[in-house]
This record gives C-alpha cells, structure tokens and sequence, in this order.
C-alpha cells in the first residue's frame, strides 16, 4: 500500500490494528513482537511527491493500514555536565589549534519542538541530582534555585534553545563535589493555536 506524504506533516504513524505478532529469531531465542505503529521520521520526506510503501505480515490488511499525524506536546532533556561539548564546537579554530582545551567548554542541553510548535511552559527544571525520567522527574538532595528562570528565560516562546550546562549559568555551584546534571521538561504547542488563543 503506498500513499503521498508531506514533509509539513507532524511525525507521522503509520498504524495497522489487525497485525496481531510477529514472530522473529534472534540467536536461536523467539521473541514474539507486537507491532502495531511505525515511526516516519520527518527527515525522510521531501517537501512533496513522497512515495510510502509499507510491507505488511502476513495475516494483516492493508487497507486498514492509516497515516496519521501526530505532534509532540511534552519534551524532556537531561545533560550532565561531564558530557563533551557539541560536535560543531570541536571544529572551532581555538581547539583545533590547542588554545582552548576541549574540556573548558562546557556541555549544552539543545530543546527543540515540532516544526510550527512554540515551547509554551517549563514544567520541570533543575540543575543539581535531579531523579526520574520523563514526565516523572522530580529535585534530587542538590539543586540550584535559579533552576526553573534560567531555563524559562532562555527557551519560553521559541521553538528551539540551547542551555548551557555549567555552574556559571546557573550562579553558583549548588553542591560542590559533586556531577551536576539539568533535567528539564518543557511543553510545546502548535504556534497557530497560541495565537487563536490570545485573540
């Protein structure tokens, strides 16, 4: 089955409820699989004339097969700061010639939305021993109170930002001793609808 996609499209899903299991062998073990949604990552797509063809198992039926858009409305992050700083820093003349060493730099958290999505609200945020993951982060015995407005400041209303992950961001060390890591969640809303809202 094969449909025409638009690379404008939120992530798309392709979803097909009748697949029951696949079952497949990996060294001799079965594992049984159930597949019912598949990613299309944007970066595939042109701008138009896209060409999808989906394989299905056997059993299933194509023509239940949908392509449905799909937008994500909370995204987290977590960096610590004895990460390596961003690819695109180490072509940076003063590292490449040893002026600056590598580790000088510190780490950054990039948050990026949806194309057309703003980042609306910062639902957690803190630099410290923050715990938990995604949608379920909580503070750790470590953290900077300057956690939330800084994070706020640099990403409320963009569709993308970038933190820097070090002590002099956030005014102090909150914990000396000790690896600080920034977990941050954030929520992202078409910016169409931001707009619809205000009027």
């Amino acid at each position: 089955m094969s449909g025409m996609v638009s690379k404008k499209a939120p992530l798309l899903i392709a979803a097909n409820p009748d697949i029951l299991k696949v079952v497949e062998c990996y060294n001799f073990n079965i594992a049984i699989v159930v597949t019912t949604r598949y990613h299309i990552p944007r970066s595939w797509l042109q701008e138009s004339d896209n060409l999808l063809v989906i394989f299905e198992e056997t059993g299933g039926n194509p023509f239940n097969i949908s392509i449905n858009p799909h937008s994500t409305r909370t995204i987290c992050a977590e960096v610590s700061e004895s990460h390596y700083p961003p690819l695109h820093i180490w072509s940076h003349p003063d590292i490449v010639q040893g002026k600056i060493s590598i580790s000088d730099i510190p780490p950054e958290m990039h948050l990026q939305c949806d194309d057309g999505q703003t980042i609306t609200s910062i639902s957690f945020a803190s630099y410290g021993t923050p715990r938990g993951g995604c949608q379920k982060l909580s503070r750790g015995n470590c953290h900077a109170s300057s956690s939330l407005s800084v994070v706020t400041k640099a990403c409320q209303g963009r569709n993308r930002c970038s933190i820097d992950v070090s002590n002099a961001v956030f005014g102090a060390d909150p914990c000396r001793g000790t690896i600080k890591t920034l977990a941050v969640e954030a929520t992202c809303i078409l910016s169409s609808y931001i707009g619809a809202t205000a009027q």
